[in-house]
């Protein structure tokens, strides 16, 4: 048995082979856990770099010697999230490449194929900022830009997860330029290797299921429970007995009958939530087997008291509902908040149930799913949120009238719900309609899109607001519009409706999920009233709404020097925009329509595809040409002619003549001009 402190030492005398027998590299996964777990392992890690008398022990990582190769048979995760910091910590140090060339994957051929070449190339991947490349969106977006880079290599579940990681690494390191030397300073023990003789454990396989307690030890629930069992009768032995009852007994029950066929996991994973959203410090690989229990204290067994007796009595639908969900292990941000909702309410009330607890899971219901909330940072601010207004759960709704400070959320549904908690106070008839309104579910409890029109003289209407939202209502299904792309052409009848979305601008999607990396339709009528306002007073829910749409199109009056005009007259342009994104980036001297999320690929040209369209239907079938980019050029070609885009005009170019549009009706002169060079035959 040997140590050894860190990792540049252990390559410096071996070469690391993670072996076939190994699971693919996880800690790159973008499931819930593994996003917490991978950003808390970096935070720990950086905060132990930038402390110099408190070195960070990552535990054990057992394997196998075999000739100069150390093959690890557990703790390969941690191991490779450490190779790919020090890949980073040291990509422009020429000096290591050699010793990093002696970490290798042998699970997939792919994998080794992938690590070698990012190796090679670390320096261009890690440093894309530096070198004007600003249409690249991250350092994975880097590699898969990268000529070396082959896409096959992207069904990999190992390269997928790794780029995820670099992703991560490059975000949370980025202001630490002196790492590789930190790294290097860090010989107290950061990470410890335990070599076992595979003489004296048996085959690999064997020391491998000896190693992950999946033989006839112990499971890691069944650990879990006992080591939980002790700590809570470090406090009470009365306690503990009738905890010990309860585990066993009701709770029990309670999960097998919704996870017979994962028990165990739905049950740990239930005390994961709770733990976490306490901000306990949870193992990065194996939580449950690493979980230090002296964390816990009285009041948190309270917590599962409560929680687990309520909800295993299924007294309340809802209630044992967001248990459910929150312990699956597809749980959501939104699943996982709406469960520390209930807990802490529980909490507040020593496990006592009031009529109270579903005004208050309605607020936090309405918040939660319509608050931005898509990682580590906004989740955290999102539990403080609740920690910090769990003390009025009681009775929300006053607290909301009287001292409504709440923080963790998104500031407009904050108001949002201010604005109804004043309507819900003064009016028991007006709050049915709120309710009523609230059961919409492509707007998940936001009302606001009709109720900033519900107001006459400054009071509530309740009529008026019937009359918005019904209009709204009808334009909606579950999880997209009914009409789609006819709607947004509709919508810019009116006006520019779009929405700005880092320096794109959005026609907005249709996935109404707050954590969407786009803004959705439900965003634009929630948040900008005044651009459908026209809209919802031109059509009326009495007649058809497909014809009145068309003839708003067909009505419309928007000129060729609009961009809109493109759009509104042709459906199809929308199919050359990612349905996920439906972007445009507009540089001032031309509109592109962004096939992707970015524009660091080919990208069209918004007036150039629109007279494309044009040309073809006269029988002149041009042919499309682009340069790779955000500035790169694009023109089209017929014959000898090359017809470009440029701030307003077309220019058509061919050896005989150039021509430049001149009028507003571009277009149709472009059109004309053609014609007359190429009689039109159809």
């Amino acid at each position: 048995m040997s140590k050894i402190k860190s990792l540049i030492e252990l390559l410096n005398n071996y070469f690391v082979e993670i072996p076939i027998i190994q699971r693919d590299y996880a800690q790159g996964r973008e499931d819930f856990n593994t996003t917490l777990i991978r950003d808390n392992l970096l935070s720990d890690i950086k905060a132990s770099l930038k402390n110099d008398d408190d070195p960070l022990d990552l535990n054990f990582v057992y394997g196998k010697m075999k000739d100069d190769k150390f093959i690890p048979l557990d703790g390969q995760q941690r191991l490779t999230t450490l190779f790919l910091l020090h890949l980073y910590a040291f990509r422009n140090n020429e000096i290591y490449t050699d010793v990093l060339m002696k970490f290798t994957y042998e699970t997939r051929k792919s994998s080794r194929k992938f690590f070698e070449s990012l190796i090679k190339h670390r320096s261009e991947v890690f440093d894309f900022n530096e070198t004007n490349k600003s249409s690249v969106a991250s350092v994975a977006d880097e590699v898969r830009d990268s000529e070396w880079f082959i896409s096959e290599w992207e069904n990999d579940p190992t390269v997928k997860s790794t780029l995820v990681m670099l992703n991560a690494i490059e975000t949370k390191f980025a202001d630490m330029p002196d790492l590789g030397e930190r790294l290097l300073k860090k010989n107290e023990k950061p990470l410890i290797f335990q070599f076992l003789e595979m003489d004296k454990l048996g085959m690999e396989d064997s020391l491998y299921i000896k190693l992950n307690a999946r033989g006839k030890l112990l499971t890691p629930f069944e650990n879990f429970k006992a080591r939980l069992f002790s700590r809570l009768r470090d406090f009470s032995s009365a306690k503990s007995n009738e905890f010990e009852n309860l585990f066993d007994g009701a709770w029990t029950d309670f999960f097998w009958r919704e996870y017979k066929n994962n028990f165990d996991e739905s049950f740990l994973n239930f005390f994961q939530v709770l733990f976490s959203n306490n901000q306990m410090k949870l193992d990065p690989e194996n939580w449950a087997n690493g979980f230090d229990f002296k964390q816990l204290d009285e009041e948190i067994f309270d917590r599962i008291i409560f929680t687990l007796n309520v909800g295993s009595k299924k007294t309340d639908s809802k209630i044992s509902q967001i248990i459910i969900d929150a312990s699956s292990s597809r749980s959501t941000y939104s699943d996982r908040l709406m469960f520390h909702a209930l807990v802490e309410y529980l909490f507040q009330k020593n496990g006592k149930v009031s009529e109270s607890i579903h005004q208050w899971l309605r607020v936090l219901e309405n918040l939660i799913v319509n608050s931005p909330i898509d990682s580590t940072a906004t989740n955290l601010a999102a539990i403080r949120g609740i920690n910090d207004i769990s003390k009025f759960s009681d009775n929300i709704i006053e607290h909301l009238i009287k001292t409504p400070k709440i923080s963790g959320f998104y500031s407009r549904q904050i108001n949002e719900e201010i604005q109804k908690a004043k309507i819900i106070y003064n009016s028991e008839d007006d709050a049915k309609v709120l309710y009523q309104a609230e059961k919409h579910p492509y707007f998940t409890g936001t009302i606001r899109a009709a109720l900033v029109y519900g107001y006459k003289n400054e009071l509530f209407n309740a009529n008026i607001f019937e009359e918005y939202w019904g209009k709204i209502d009808v334009l909606f299904e579950e999880k997209q519009p009914k009409y789609e792309i006819l709607l947004r052409q509709a919508l810019l009848c009116f006006c520019d409706y779009t929405l700005p979305i880092s320096k794109f601008k959005t026609l907005c999607i249709n996935d109404p999920k707050e954590g969407s990396s786009t803004y959705s339709l439900k965003r634009l009528f929630s948040d900008e009233p005044a651009k459908v306002k026209d809209f919802l007073d031109k059509i009326s829910i009495k007649k058809n709404l497909k014809e009145q749409m068309l003839d708003i199109l067909n009505s419309s009056i928007i000129g060729q020097n609009d961009w809109r005009y493109c759009l509104i007259r042709h459906s199809g342009l929308f199919d050359k925009m990612s349905k996920n994104h439906l972007r445009l980036f507009d540089s001032g001297k031309r509109i592109l329509l962004v096939p992707n999320k970015w524009t660091n690929g080919y990208n069209l040209d918004l007036y150039l595809s629109t007279l494309d369209i044009e040309l073809k239907k006269n029988g002149i079938i041009t042919t499309l040409r682009h340069e790779i980019g955000t500035y790169g050029d694009i023109w089209l070609e017929y014959n000898d002619v090359e017809i470009r885009y440029k701030s307003g005009s077309y220019k058509i170019s061919s050896q005989k003549d150039t021509f430049i549009t001149k009028t507003g009706d571009l277009i149709t002169e472009a059109l004309e001009y053609m014609a007359d060079m190429f009689p039109l035959t159809k």
